[in-house]
This record gives C-alpha cells, sequence and structure tokens, in this order.
C-alpha cells in the first residue's frame, strides 16, 4: 500500500509550534533588548497548491531564510519578511533607530539569517524536550526575491510527494514597529508516521 501524501498536523503538532514560536520569542527579545514578542495570527494546514497559488496572486519582495531541520522527522523550515519589514528588523538586531537601514545590504542579510536560524532552533528544541525526537537546524540559506519565486523553490523537491504544510501567520509585536512576517513548515514524506503519532504531551 502507498504511503499516504498528506500528513495530518494534529493539535500537538501545532501546539509544539506555538511553543517553539514562544521560546524564539524570548530569545529575540533578549538579543534586541526590547520587550518585542512573536505574536501568532494564525496557525494552520493547507495544500501546497492552494498556498502557492494564492502566493502568486499576492507575490511581493521578500527577505527568507530557508533552514532544513535534520533527524527523526526531518523537515524544511522557511521564515518570510516582507523586505521593507527585513529593514526594521535588523535596526532592532543592530540596536539602532527604526527607519536607519533603508536599503538591503549585508547587514539586512545577516539579521534575516538570524532570525530564521533562532526561529529553526526553538523548533528543534522544543521537539527534542518535549517529544524525545532528535531534530537540528542546517544553516540558514537567505534569498531575496519575489515571495511566490522562493515559495516555489522551498516547495520544489517535496510538492510531488507531499501536500500538505503547516502554515503559521505572525507578526513582530513591537510599538510603532508593524513588522509582518509568515512561518511555514514542510515535513518530508519520512516524517509521516511519527508526526502522526504525537498525541498528547
Amino acid at each position: 500500500m502507498n504511503e499516504s501524501k498528506n500528513i495530518k498536523f494534529n493539535k500537538t503538532v501545532q501546539l509544539i509550534t506555538k511553543m517553539s514560536l514562544d521560546m524564539a520569542s524570548v530569545v529575540f527579545s533578549k538579543l534586541t533588548k526590547t520587550d518585542a514578542k512573536i505574536i501568532i495570527d494564525k496557525i494552520y494546514s493547507d495544500d501546497i497548491s492552494n498556498i502557492s497559488e494564492n502566493m502568486n496572486k499576492n507575490s511581493k519582495e521578500v527577505m527568507a531564510s530557508l533552514v532544513n531541520l535534520v533527524g527523526d522527522t526531518p523537515m524544511k523550515f522557511l521564515f518570510m519578511v516582507p523586505l521593507n519589514d527585513s529593514l526594521k528588523l535588523t535596526d532592532l538586531i543592530l540596536e539602532k533607530k527604526i527607519g536607519t537601514h533603508n536599503e538591503f545590504n549585508m547587514y539586512v542579510e545577516s539579521s534575516v539569517q538570524e532570525i530564521g536560524n533562532i526561529m529553526a532552533s526553538a523548533i528543534c528544541n522544543v521537539f527534542v524536550t518535549t517529544c524525545k525526537i532528535k531534530l537540528v537546524p542546517a544553516p540558514p540559506i537567505v534569498m531575496k526575491d519575489f515571495s511566490s519565486t522562493i515559495f516555489q523553490e522551498y516547495t520544489f523537491d517535496l510538492a510531488m510527494e507531499q501536500n500538505e504544510m503547516l502554515v503559521v501567520e505572525s507578526h513582530f509585536d513591537l510599538t510603532n514597529c508593524g513588522i509582518n512576517c509568515s512561518l511555514f513548515l514542510l515535513p518530508y514524506l519520512e516524517s509521516n508516521k511519527i508526526l502522526s503519532s504525537i498525541e498528547g504531551l
């Protein structure tokens, strides 16, 4: 019998993701020496084709950090932030006044890479501590392009074997900041059995 292409993200897996962002939020606040928090606006699973279609309709220039999570449940993690908001993130990380950076440069690339690494590491840590699943992040790959192009590259090698992915729409909560971002978690098919069996903490 062929293994199902559709991985169901049960409530526990979604809770783990929320816990991961809470952990990442604490790290980010310490890094920027602010009270910034990563707030989840919406978390849901959806078909890759639906997300891709929406991306194509609303494509915009973004900075992205793509991280492969390697271990018992290999996954691909993607953090995307609008280009203008990536400049604000850079100011926060470098402890500069919001608006200091107004063009893309190596500092912006490094900042997006760091945020991607913080979030991916948090996801791995929560899976390890709560589920005893071995999972570590590979070095992040930073990209600057339109969101639809990056998303296609992110899903290219898995779209034929996997239908569903986890989507987290969120923003950084900091006065006068207004930084929006999106997170995507796409497991490899071989992770199906383990993820589907996680049913309680």
